[in-house]
C-alpha cells in the first residue's frame, strides 16, 4: 500500500481521528520529521487503486466518508475509480508536507491540508478553517454541538 491522503479526506482525518491517533503522527512529525518528498516518491509512480484505498479507510473506521481524496504524481495516474478522487500533486513538497498514518500510508500536514483547501474556499471560509487547525477544537458533526475539544494541529 502506497497512499496519500489530501484535500477534504486530510481534513476528515484530522477532524475525526481518535486524539491518540493525531497526537501520535504529530509527535513523529516534530520528532523525526520528513525530508523535502516528491508524491511520486511516496507513491512509487503508481496509480492509487480501490484496494488501497479501503485499506486505509478500514484502518480509521468512523473517520472518513465518501470517496479517498489522494494525491497522484502525474495527470497519467489521475484516473477516477468508484472510491477514489485523485489530485495531481506538486513536484515537490517541502518537509514536514505529509505525515505517516500507517505503513505506506501518508496524510497530507494541517498545514499543506489548509493550502490545499483554501484555494477553493473564500475568504471567510479559509479564515474559518485556519482558525480550526490552529484552535483547541474540532468541527465533528457527530457530536451534540457540532464540536469537540482538541489540540491545535497547528500554530
Amino acid at each position: 500500500m502506497a497512499l496519500v491522503v489530501s484535500h477534504q479526506s486530510a481534513l476528515e482525518f484530522w477532524r475525526r481521528a481518535p486524539e491518540s491517533v493525531v497526537a501520535a503522527a504529530l509527535a513523529e512529525l516534530r520528532q523525526c520529521g520528513t525530508p523535502q518528498l516528491r508524491v511520486c516518491d511516496l507513491q512509487g509512480g503508481s496509480k492509487p487503486s480501490p484496494v488501497e484505498a479501503q485499506e486505509v479507510a478500514d484502518l480509521f473506521p468512523c473517520v472518513f466518508t465518501g470517496s479517498l481524496h489522494v494525491l497522484v504524481g502525474t495527470s497519467a495516474a489521475r484516473v477516477r475509480r468508484a472510491c477514489i478522487v485523485p489530485h495531481v500533486g506538486a513536484a515537490s513538497y517541502p518537509p514536514g508536507s505529509f505525515v505517516r498514518i500507517a505503513s505506506g500510508a501518508w496524510v497530507a500536514s494541517p498545514e499543506l491540508c489548509f493550502v490545499q483547501l483554501s484555494q477553493k474556499l473564500s475568504l471567510a471560509r479559509a479564515v474559518e478553517l485556519g482558525t480550526e487547525l490552529c484552535g483547541r477544537y474540532r468541527k465533528d458533526s457527530r457530536q451534540e454541538k457540532g464540536m469537540a475539544a482538541a489540540w491545535p494541529l497547528a500554530t
